[in-house]
């Protein structure tokens, strides 16, 4: 019976093998899709098994991703400018944007799968991967979810950038107070130690339901420490842990 049962499991994990196999193929066989730059990607990583597979995930899930452009976006980030020096508050940043009409259909959808670069995606893979493998609570984050809440190159419909590096040389300092204390394997203690040092102020919540659009940087010069609490789940899955799976519930793909 043993026997019957590994030989069910074997062809399930093959299955399923061929099946993404077959996905990825067909994303890269996508009219649209950008086939020179994800190559250089998964030649890259071709030496190193676990790295091409996170690769893999990517690919297959990009051509739900995309960001935005336009000259509308202009006039938008200008609100929010304004808002960082203090000359607005965040209902009134609102009350512009309803004012001015601003509406995504003023703007130009930009597929990931078209136009992402080779660079950007190798970038985000290393400090993914970094981070998850140096961390002590890290061991304890499955590859499945690592994929899915850690490795990811975008939060949302933001411009695309080279920003891991960044966040990971901003907050990682806030969790060396926890790192070889024997409870720091845990991830939600040490998701609680980088929350609670963002301090949350509900005020700006409205604010930030309507702050899509705009990259990480931007975000976090206007002190939009709600949007932080989202933005935060990245800061958090930077230090290898899936935050938005507990907190939020908002896979990547």
């Amino acid at each position: 019976m043993m026997w019957l049962t590994l030989v069910i499991m074997m062809w399930g994990i093959i299955s399923c093998r061929t099946q993404e196999e077959k996905r990825l193929e067909e994303v890269l066989s996508l009219p649209l899709a950008n086939k020179e730059e994800l190559q250089k990607v998964l030649d890259h990583y071709k030496d190193d098994s676990l790295k091409y597979q996170a690769v893999c995930f990517l690919i297959r899930n990009m051509p739900f991703h995309a960001g935005y452009e336009g000259n509308a976006l202009k006039h938008y980030y200008q609100y929010f400018d304004i808002y960082a020096q203090g000359k607005l508050g965040p209902y009134e940043v609102i009350d512009s944007l309803k004012e001015n009409s601003f509406s995504v259909s003023q703007l130009k959808r930009i597929e990931d799968i078209a136009n992402i670069d080779s660079s950007l995606l190798v970038q985000n893979v290393d400090w993914a991967f970094k981070v998850w493998r140096e961390q002590p609570w890290g061991k304890n984050v499955s590859f499945d979810n690592f994929c899915e809440f850690v490795l990811p190159y975008r939060l949302g419909d933001e411009p695309l950038g080279f920003w891991r590096e960044d966040i990971y040389k901003r907050y990682n300092p806030i969790l060396d107070s926890i790192r070889l204390l024997p409870q720091a394997q845990d991830p939600l203690v040490a998701a609680k130690v980088l929350m609670d040092s963002l301090v949350v102020d509900p005020f700006y919540r409205s604010v930030s339901r309507r702050s899509s659009f705009r990259s990480f940087s931007s975000v976090m010069a206007c002190g939009e420490l709600s949007r932080v609490r989202r933005f935060g789940s990245v800061c958090n899955a930077c230090f290898g842990y899936s935050l938005r799976d507990r907190l939020y519930g908002d896979a990547w793909r």
